[in-house]
């Protein structure tokens, strides 16, 4: 995953039983308990199936824990305080950044390959000589 740009998390609708639902999603640096918190939202929805992440959220080379978590604190046919929640948890890395060198590098580079073969090529011819 490229942190510099968006990304979307695509999951299954909770379902339309849920009275009062709930979706949180949240992402930890380093794993979920031992990590730091870098993004957390929850949402009123059982309709919704995807959460788009902002590009830069997140930084490059880094390991993720994912978590998305279902909650309910109202279920029908059931009178009281019910709570009901489903985590689901994923791990991932983000892309480390890409080197691009400067074109003033890759010209330094070519040159010094040259020199090098033609200081070979040099050597050789006196050799035969």
């Amino acid at each position: 995953m490229n942190p510099a740009l968006p990304f979307t998390v695509n999951f299954t609708a909770f379902g339309t039983v849920a009275i009062e639902p709930r979706i949180e999603l949240f992402i930890y640096r380093g794993g979920i308990g031992s990590g730091q918190l870098v993004f957390s939202e929850l949402f009123a929805s059982s309709t919704l199936t995807s959460i788009l992440l902002p590009a830069n959220t997140l930084e490059p080379g880094q390991l993720y824990a994912l978590g998305l978590s279902f909650q309910n604190n109202n279920l029908p046919g059931i009178e009281g305080d019910v709570n009901f929640s489903l985590p689901t948890y994923a791990l991932f890395n983000t892309s480390g950044p890409t080197a691009v060198p400067e074109p003033g590098t890759v010209l330094g580079g070519v040159l010094a390959l040259a020199g090098i073969v033609l200081f070979h090529r040099r050597r050789a011819a006196k050799q035969l000589s």
